[in-house]
């Protein structure tokens, strides 16, 4: 006695969803040729107002020198953004030191739950003009979470040693 055919159809459908995905809707009567109903675009999850707060990681674990905070406006805009870094620095020929750096970031707005940041600040020191280079990528997740790496250059001193940019991992919390 054979299985019955309709056993084999519902096989066959989910062997196709498993490995092509769900299938989408076919267009309606009503619609122009060759358009497909698309399903209605997911909204990003709102990021909670208030302040957050958290440490640069080395390693995974979290320095409790290094740290990070900033404030989320209107679900929208990162504003007052400072943190402390330590920046590591050369000297020629094979002097190195490191020294602790507190520095801010420009508002920021905060699109798709994410933010991507580069800035310049120039400034006086001695006499020379020196510019600070920093790039913040910060990502929103749930339940208050902020994942996120920063660089920061400066001068002859910079977040790590190495190839441009010298990026540290980061995490934060909603408080």
């Amino acid at each position: 006695m054979s299985p019955a055919p309709h056993r084999f159809a519902r096989l066959a459908v989910l062997t196709v969803v498993a490995l092509v995905g769900p299938v989408l809707p076919v267009a309606d009567a009503a619609a122009p040729v060759g358009a497909a109903v698309m399903p209605a675009p997911v909204a990003a999850a709102s990021v909670a107002n208030g302040k957050y707060a958290g440490n640069v990681l080395e390693k995974g674990k979290p320095q409790k020198k290094e740290w990070v905070r900033f404030r989320v406006k209107a679900h929208k805009k990162v504003v007052s953004f400072k943190s402390r870094v330590w920046l590591h620095c050369y000297s020629y020929p094979n002097t190195y030191y490191s020294l602790p750096v507190v520095f801010g970031m420009p508002k920021t707005k905060i699109r798709k739950g994410r933010i991507d940041r580069s800035w310049q600040k120039s400034f006086r020191v001695e006499g020379e003009t020196e510019t600070l280079k920093g790039k913040v990528q910060l990502r929103f997740r749930s339940r208050g979470k902020v994942t996120g790496r920063l660089s920061i250059d400066l001068a002859n001193c910079a977040t790590r040693l190495g190839d441009a940019p010298y990026w540290v991992r980061l995490k934060a919390r909603h408080r």
